[in-house]
């Protein structure tokens, strides 16, 4: 079965998944997280029987588990291979979704006394039913210290893909953060 990739690469949608993760190995150089949880896909859709033309909220459902291995490299140096799998309900999403990725991340990166980064790249392959592909992401971050707003960006790039969508994506976002809780 051949599904649009629309699902995950379009707008006017959002995600929202509900459930747990639990650390089943926790140390200083090692921990293992899995987790279960339904995930849920919203869309703007034409809702319109005859004629006219309604827009609505469909909502497609997800099952979905994950394994998380992280090794500490170093204080602020850390590499984790994840997988995720999620099972599709609905016929216009995939059924099976594999989600394989090798993430990295370097934090607390000293520029200034006061002010500091962070990096987390990322090469992922992603399966939905038959069609496949390869992509690289990265996550940076900029933050001073005792400060409560602090600034991320995040890109996306096609390597190789038989999914559709965008080749190249990026976000940049302003945080900020309550309760006297800084990054």
């Amino acid at each position: 079965m051949n599904h649009s990739s629309d699902l995950l690469w379009k707008e006017n949608h959002g995600h929202l998944f509900f459930g747990g993760v639990t650390n089943v190995l926790n140390n200083e150089k090692f921990k293992f997280k899995i987790g279960a949880h339904p995930a849920f896909s919203f869309k703007t859709r034409d809702l319109s029987a005859s004629g006219g033309s309604e827009d609505g909220t469909v909502v497609r459902r997800f099952l979905a588990g994950e394994l998380a291995p992280t090794f500490s490299i170093a204080k602020n140096i850390k590499i984790s291979p994840y997988y995720l799998y999620a099972y599709g309900f609905e016929a216009e999403v995939p059924t099976n979704t594999h989600y394989i990725a090798l993430q990295g991340s370097i934090s607390n990166i000293q520029l200034t006394e006061q002010i500091y980064a962070g990096i987390s790249p990322q090469l992922f392959y992603l399966k939905m039913d038959n069609i496949d592909g390869f992509y690289v992401a990265s996550g940076f971050s900029l933050a001073k210290r005792n400060f409560p707003f602090s600034a991320s960006a995040m890109i996306n790039k096609t390597i190789k893909s038989e999914i559709s969508g965008d080749d190249f994506l990026w976000n940049v976002s302003i945080i900020y953060s309550f309760n006297k809780k800084y990054m």
